[in-house]
Order: structure tokens, then sequence, then C-alpha cells
């Protein structure tokens, strides 16, 4: 399976925080860390202050957390304070790209026929043999 939020995120067309997108440009693998601080269910965001402070103090569950956090976050977002914002991405950050959404999709199609291309061609070489 294939998942490819932290790439939609970085689209022009996003909402993303422009201070989130920047975040996952200059991110690395091991930046990206499961925390259960910001909503009370386990996600994976690029590591900051706010994960950091709460990573060793049990939740709230879940609505009962992202409700008490929300404020927290979407004042951080608004004075541009990336140490208490939710900056939500998976582990493959490096793949993502800032383009459109439709760049992306056509990037995607172009790299899946050419997969499908190499895969066939090396079956048909193995069938040959």
């Amino acid at each position: 399976m294939v998942q490819l939020g932290t790439q939609f995120l970085m689209c022009e067309e996003s909402g993303a925080h422009s201070l989130h997108k920047q975040a996952i440009a200059t991110a690395k693998e091991t930046d990206a860390v499961l925390t259960s601080g910001f909503s009370g269910k386990p996600a994976r965001g690029i590591h900051n202050q706010f994960m950091e402070t709460f990573e060793d103090v049990s939740p709230l569950p879940y609505p009962a957390q992202n409700t008490l956090t929300g404020p927290i976050r979407k004042q951080a977002g608004e004075i541009g304070k990336t140490a208490y914002m939710s900056m939500w991405s998976g582990q493959g950050v490096r793949l993502a790209k800032q383009e459109t959404v439709v760049e992306l999709l056509d990037r995607l199609q172009r790299e899946e026929a050419t997969i499908l291309h190499a895969l066939y061609t090396s079956r048909s070489k193995k069938e040959q043999t």
C-alpha cells in the first residue's frame, strides 16, 4: 500500500500552513515521529517542542485532547510558532515535492507507467529464456 498524504500536503492547493510545508521540505525521515499529544490518537508528524514537552504525558482520549489543544495549535499557526503546531507528515518526507495536484498526478502516472513497463520487459525476457 502506498500512502501519499504528505505529498498532497505539499501541493500548492493544500490548506497546510506555509511553515508546515517548509518543515516537511527540510525534514529528514527521522524527524517524523508518532505522537498522541495533539489529538489523543496516534499520528505521525514533524517533531517539535510540543511533542517533546508532552512526550511522557498521557493525553486525554480523542476527541477531548484534540479539542483541548485546538486553540494552542490555531494560535501557534497565527503567530508562526512551529514549536506548537501539529505538522502532520509521513516518513517519506524526502519524496514530497512542491507542485500542483495536477503535476503530482501526472508524475505518479508517468512513474507507474515506467515501473509497469520495466516489470513487463523483465518478465518477457525471463519467459524467452
